[in-house]
């Protein structure tokens, strides 16, 4: 039916390239200002995908520009990547061009398949699979089967035939199993076939992206698809464990660094951990706070806002035990996220569940023994998010933030905010530690928030 509605399968079987240009709008999901909003977003122009249905292959070229206060500015950023096969690789704008990996090769793959023709055609072939055909809520679903052994479930509206939308279930590393959901609309007559000119992207019930077709085109120029073959001879290097460096900055604090910069903060009978950024990550961090103080337990992790490039390690954290010390606006987010299920790759709570243990920080709360203190303060009002927390240590003269501040870093929009807070609160600060970059002394900083006005 949806063959037939599309153009009839002799002309689907007989479309080897399709290219889709378009604008739209695309969220800034995961990096909003609280779990739950969606009121950050690009906006996209020179939208171009060409796909080639024989050999499965697909190039995509996109042009984002932040409508929001962003680190590295309003310039729009032009990003191009392709999928062939199992190799997925991103060109960048000067020509050079890189292999992706395996994880970005599974999602373009995902994606070369959420589109009504691309997957009709695919479930034409005989090396395709076809089961579950059902109807739901006066819709017809089929589930589908790649070559490559990938599932969709096909929607099919029952009265025009119309593939209405593409559901996948897919792994995500920070919310775990989810459904990818596109979802078609306004079909128009494109060279003999009925495409949909309205897309739109959704992970659960969150929109991801809209996409309004400007032009699409059926059998065009031939396109090579192919990676460079420098990039395609690649192989990606073998995944080797997380690196974590140790360094003592006062007594009972160290410094771990190696990408994100933790703390791991030693008190008269427990450790606490602050910032875990992701699965491996978080479990390296937690192995190393460890092993620094083998006779202590580590108890706590400080997180100091919901972002997913910061909160990407809380379920490995919640797996070992941990007790997870964050903004009041975050603590529903994170208690969720413990529940979700992770049986697509299962991780490290996936096989070792546990409970979350949430300890909510409004505008200030102060973690002290005989031995240790630090106070957490939210900083109010800044555009970056609305959930940040930083870590003041009064008698060390230590501040310890997140992104507000990254030393080295060419743009520092979130910077003047931060430190009028600090300057309201009037805390004595010698040294900021930021969780990107090194330890920088106040004088350097004061330099940034100079430039920054």
């Amino acid at each position: 039916d949806a063959a037939t509605a599309l153009g009839g399968r002799d002309n689907i079987e007989n479309v080897m390239l399709l290219t889709i240009e378009a604008g739209g709008i695309l969220s800034n999901h995961g990096q909003d200002m609280t779990p739950e909003s969606s009121t950050l977003f690009f906006a996209i122009s020179d939208y171009k995908q060409v796909n080639n249905l024989s050999a499965k292959q697909m190039r995509l070229q996109l042009t984002k520009t932040p409508k929001f206060t962003y680190f590295r500015g309003p310039d729009p950023i032009t990003e191009i990547s392709g999928i062939d096969g199992d190799i997925a690789y991103n060109l960048a704008a000067n020509g050079s061009a890189r292999q992706g990996s395996a994880s970005q090769a599974t999602d373009l793959r995902n994606l070369y398949y959420h589109h009504p023709l691309k997957l009709v055609h695919a479930a034409l072939q005989p090396s395709a699979t076809l089961s579950n055909g059902r109807t739901v809520n006066g819709g017809k679903l089929v589930d589908v089967t790649s070559a490559e052994g990938l599932m969709f479930t096909l929607a099919i509206d029952e009265t025009t035939k119309l593939p209405s939308y593409i559901m996948s279930m897919e792994n995500h590393p920070n919310l775990r199993d989810v459904s990818m959901i596109t979802r078609f609309a306004d079909y128009q007559d494109v060279d003999g076939l009925t495409l949909p000119t309205n897309l739109s992207r959704y992970i659960d019930d969150v929109e991801l992206l809209t996409l309004r077709v400007s032009s699409q085109s059926i059998n065009g120029d031939t396109v090579d698809l192919s990676p460079p073959s420098d990039v395609a001879s690649a192989t990606l290097p073998n995944t080797t464990p997380t690196e974590v460096s140790a360094e003592k900055i006062a007594d009972h604090i160290w410094f771990l660094a190696g990408g994100y910069n933790s703390l791991v903060v030693e008190f008269s009978d427990h450790l606490v951990l602050f910032e875990s950024s992701s699965e491996d990550r978080g479990l390296a961090v937690i192995a190393k706070a460890r092993e620094l103080v083998p006779g202590k337990p580590l108890t706590h992790l400080v997180n100091t806002h919901h972002h997913f490039d910061h909160s990407g390690g809380v379920r490995a954290a919640i797996s070992e035990g941990l007790t997870v010390m964050t903004h009041e606006a975050n603590a529903n987010f994170y208690k969720a996220l413990a529940t979700k299920p992770s049986t697509l790759i299962p991780d490290s709570l996936e096989q070792n569940p546990k409970s979350a243990t949430i300890i909510s920080v409004q505008d200030k709360m102060v973690y002290e023994d005989d031995t240790m203190k630090f106070e957490l303060y939210h900083i109010p009002g800044n555009t970056h998010a609305s959930s940040l927390l930083m870590a003041y240590f009064p008698n060390q003269k230590l501040l310890y933030e997140a992104d507000v501040y990254s030393s080295g870093s060419s743009a520092s929009p979130f910077a003047p905010n931060f430190y009028e807070t600090v300057k309201a609160l009037n805390l004595d600060v010698e040294y900021i530690i930021p969780v990107h970059g090194k330890i920088t002394p106040l004088s350097e900083f004061l330099e940034v928030i100079t430039a920054a006005k």
